[in-house]
């Protein structure tokens, strides 16, 4: 997460954008590149939807918070944008389905899909804002996180430098002795 949103703010400055994790390691089974991937399209449909309303005085925001609770990583971003069509919104995640005069439809499908492969769940709702008279977006995604208790026996903690290198390289290692 800190690397996407890292790029994503060097990618669109006038934009105040944050990120807000837990304080420990999140442990799950990830494809970090495709994860990535979801959250630059979800941040950069964001800052596409911040870039069309009419803010006025107001700074563009888009807010990536990341928790967890009861065994699951919920990853919301929320941004003050021109927000979700009310009717028929589930429909953004068909393929082919697009609200953008230039849009191919394909961004949220391939989300979606990539959601579901780490068996997650991706939700489209309004910002908290919209309740009070605002604005925006609020896209939420919840994954479950690994029973440390029943994993492999993992921790990121105490990888080696080497280990942690390969692995994100993806070579298949064989837990080794130290």
């Amino acid at each position: 997460l800190r690397e996407a949103i890292f790029l994503m703010q060097v990618g669109y400055p006038d934009i105040d954008l944050k990120l807000s994790v837990p304080d420990r390691p999140v442990v799950g089974k990830f494809d970090e590149r495709l994860i990535a991937q979801v959250i630059t399209n979800l941040v950069k449909n964001a800052a596409e939807s911040v870039a069309a309303a009419d803010l006025g005085d107001e700074k563009g925001r888009i807010d990536v918070v990341a928790q967890l609770a009861e065994g699951q990583l919920t990853i919301d971003i929320v941004d003050n944008g021109i927000g979700l069509p009310l009717e028929n919104r589930q429909l953004l995640l068909e393929p082919y389905m697009t609200t953008r005069e230039k849009g191919t439809g394909l961004g949220l499908a391939i989300v979606k899909k990539i959601v579901e492969e780490h068996d997650g769940t991706i939700e489209l709702l309004d910002a908290p804002a919209v309740a009070t008279g605002g604005h925006g977006a609020l896209i939420r995604l919840t994954f479950p996180e690994l029973d440390r208790s029943k994993s492999d026996g993992f921790d990121p903690q105490s990888e080696s430098p080497d280990r942690a290198a390969s692995r994100r390289a993806g070579a298949d290692l064989a837990p080794v002795a130290e």
